[in-house]
């Protein structure tokens, strides 16, 4: 294999291409260094807590005030009326669904009461 050098003496459009090439990559590299500045800029003031407290704070809405979207997606956890495709918080009886497992699982606890797994 030859060198570069003399396959760019040889076809000068490999020299271009790996010109435009690198200029494309320098730019692209460029946008990113400069996303990631802005980010960190965006970070100092975005996220400037608007209530003191200590790191060691127990209440919940207390820190809800600092992080309000983090804080209502944890209050969503207080509606246990949600199901979903795969059932959710719903309890379905087992024993309803199959009778047969009663004879199956006969001499155990689950032939009395058997729950599907939440």
């Amino acid at each position: 294999m030859k060198p570069i050098s003399e396959q760019i003496k040889n076809k000068p459009v490999i020299g271009w291409i790996l010109f435009f090439a690198t200029i494309v990559v320098v730019f692209l590299l460029g946008i990113l260094a400069s996303s990631i500045l802005e980010r960190r800029a965006e970070a100092v003031y975005a996220y400037t807590p608007q209530v003191k407290h200590s790191q060691f704070e127990p209440r919940n809405d207390v820190w809800g005030k600092n992080f309000p979207r983090e804080y209502q997606s944890y209050m969503k956890t207080k509606d246990t009326s949600f199901q979903s495709m795969y059932n959710g918080n719903a309890m379905i009886d087992m024993l309803e669904v199959d009778p047969r497992l009663v004879v199956l699982w006969a001499g155990y606890g689950f032939s009395k009461e058997y729950n599907q797994g939440r």
